[in-house]
């Protein structure tokens, strides 16, 4: 436990932001998981659609610093060439 009173403050804005980010992270692997579904069923008008709201959802995880936009790019480009492989 911290002593000094900047390092407690510290902590207490340190335990924000990670319950923030696991929240952003979880919703990221709920779209993903959801997506991923969709396309197995192989739903072309949903997986447009889904895809969409997927690419939506990493850009602002990207935006917020809670994953590196190198992951965010190579996310969406992997994703993007299974949509087009499914047309």
């Amino acid at each position: 436990m911290p002593n000094r009173k900047n390092a407690i403050l510290q902590l207490k804005k340190d335990t924000k932001r990670f319950e923030r980010n696991k929240a952003v992270k979880s919703e990221l692997k709920t779209v993903r998981k959801k997506f991923d579904k969709i396309l197995q069923e192989g739903k072309k008008e949903e997986v447009v659609n889904m895809y969409k709201e997927l690419t939506s959802s990493i850009d602002k995880t990207v935006k917020k610093g809670i994953i590196p936009k190198g992951r965010g790019s190579r996310l969406k480009s992997r994703y993007t060439l299974k949509v087009n492989a499914l047309k």
